[in-house]
């Protein structure tokens, strides 16, 4: 009980930072500004206007991935590892967002994540059809032995 309470005040807690990170970071980047060094990493402007357009790109994929993140971990149910997939194409969309050779951001992404992807779906189909088999087997069995015992 007290665990699943710590992991529910931690996942309210991440909702609303990344919410808050989500719509105030815009107001402190100044404008027209290139390349910006900061404690772990230097960050360039990487092909758009400046800092402020890579932020406004790049927040909404970061909140997409935080959030799948945290679905992730917080989620008991067995096809949890299908919320990877939206993870993977937003992970892929971000990386190629810092690519300056594109010209298009976010046209080409699905067919690169897809050899990712797919497996996962093909694994997640598979194993829903197994377990809604079982899941029939121990019905038609009690139903049996119900009978049976009538």
């Amino acid at each position: 009980m007290q665990k699943q309470r710590i992991i529910d005040y931690s996942t309210i807690i991440i909702i609303l930072v990344v919410s808050i990170f989500y719509f105030g970071i815009e107001e402190y980047i100044p404008e027209g500004l290139e390349y910006a060094d900061l404690y772990f990493f230097k960050l360039y402007s990487q092909g758009f206007y400046d800092i402020k357009h890579l932020v406004y790109y790049s927040k909404m994929k970061l909140l997409i991935i935080a959030l799948t993140i945290t679905w992730f971990i917080t989620c008991r149910y067995w096809w949890k590892i299908s919320i990877l997939v939206i993870t993977t194409i937003e992970c892929m969309k971000l990386f190629s967002s810092f690519d300056e050779n594109l010209t298009f951001v976010d046209e080409i992404d699905y067919i690169t994540t897809l050899p990712i992807t797919t497996p996962i779906i093909l694994l997640i189909l598979y194993f829903s059809n197994r377990i809604n088999l079982y899941r029939d087997f121990i019905t038609y069995k009690t139903k049996l032995d119900s009978e049976i015992d009538e």
